[in-house]
């Protein structure tokens, strides 16, 4: 299942064993970072983990969703057994483009996820994402 968010932190100890290998893909963080540091100035790399103010949304939404169960640790997920690809789309302060979305579905699609959460506000028109 992709998370497309402002990225997971796939270090979390109710995470790290249900997150995606992308290894063999050529992604072995996880995930894919559509931001970079800003999407003022966005640098896609290979690194998902989030950074910033809204950091632990992408986290919680991920952790709702497939942490870790019968592990002691914290909570379990609705779906404790799923596998978690973190698709950054989303800037430190929740900024994001169209495009960012629709490169993120783009890339979940493409590696494999049968299902894509996307927890996002949105201001605006939503043409350019209706039509791809």
């Amino acid at each position: 299942m992709a998370v497309l968010d402002v990225g997971v932190d796939y270090t979390h100890q109710d995470l790290v064993t249900n997150m995606w290998d992308g290894s063999a893909a050529g992604y072995p963080n996880h995930g894919y970072d559509l931001i970079g540091e800003s999407v003022y100035n966005s640098i896609p790399d290979n690194d998902p983990i989030p950074m910033g103010a809204v950091e632990n949304h992408g986290t919680h939404v991920a952790g709702t969703i497939a942490a870790v169960g019968d592990n002691a640790n914290g909570i379990t997920g609705v779906c404790w057994q799923a596998q978690i690809m973190s698709v950054r789309v989303l800037d430190s302060v929740g900024t994001g483009s169209t495009l960012n979305i629709i490169q993120g579905i783009e890339f979940a699609v493409d590696n494999g996820a049968k299902v894509i959460n996307m927890s996002l506000g949105f201001q605006g028109a939503f043409d350019t994402l209706r039509q791809r």
